[in-house]
């Protein structure tokens, strides 16, 4: 079985702003993430589909974690985007 993807909602408008980020959900909902490796993930789902295996590989490189803690962490924060709603588990 294949790995599922991420990507952005295509219905959310949002902005990275002072390296924070700003989404907006087709209801008006205000969703902020002001993590430097939540930020970091978001640009990673910007115009493409990455997996939780491939965000977490990215992490480790760029932020000073292992790979089982990224890939926990990541696990959760996936899930959460998702089910905000600014995100689509494909």
């Amino acid at each position: 079985m294949t790995e599922p993807t991420y990507r952005i909602h295509s219905d959310v408008a949002w902005r990275i702003v002072d390296g924070e980020l700003f989404a907006v959900t087709p209801d008006g909902n205000l969703h902020h993430v002001e993590s430097p490796t939540g930020v970091f993930v978001w640009k990673m789902l910007d115009g493409r589909a990455p997996s939780a295996s491939e965000c977490a590989a990215a992490v480790t490189e760029a932020f000073e974690v292992d790979l089982e803690t990224a890939r926990k962490d990541l696990a959760e924060f996936l899930e959460q985007l998702v089910s905000l709603g600014v995100v689509v588990k494909g």
